[in-house]
């Protein structure tokens, strides 16, 4: 009777321990597919986010370059008022350009 109890026992072992293993592997099979699956997503997401990136860098570009041309034009304004004689009006409107500079740089998008 101990010798048919321990045949069986080896036996339910021996059918369980494949199933188990097959079990095992398949569900970490499952996981590594979820893993790259999220990974896929990520880097569409990411991918999908570029063309805002791109157009937050023209509008800051385009903010730059308006201000880079406030500048020269006042530079440029000072120098022939300079040649022509010194104008308390010009001193007054590169104050107030450089003032507005100034508020457009704290207005940056």
């Amino acid at each position: 009777m101990e010798a048919s109890f321990v045949l069986l026992v080896v036996i339910v072992v021996s059918v369980l321990m494949p199933v188990l293993l097959y079990n095992s592997l398949v569900s970490k099979k499952n996981a590594v597919h979820n893993a790259l699956s999220s990974v896929d997503v990520y880097l569409k997401q990411r991918y999908d986010l570029i063309p805002n990136l791109v157009s937050s860098v023209k509008q800051y570009m385009q903010h730059e370059r308006e201000l880079l041309d406030q500048l020269r034009a006042s530079e440029n304004f000072l120098h022939l008022q300079k040649t022509l004689k010194r104008d308390r009006g010009a001193h007054i409107r590169r104050k107030k350009s450089i003032q507005l500079c100034g508020h457009r740089l704290q207005q940056r998008p």
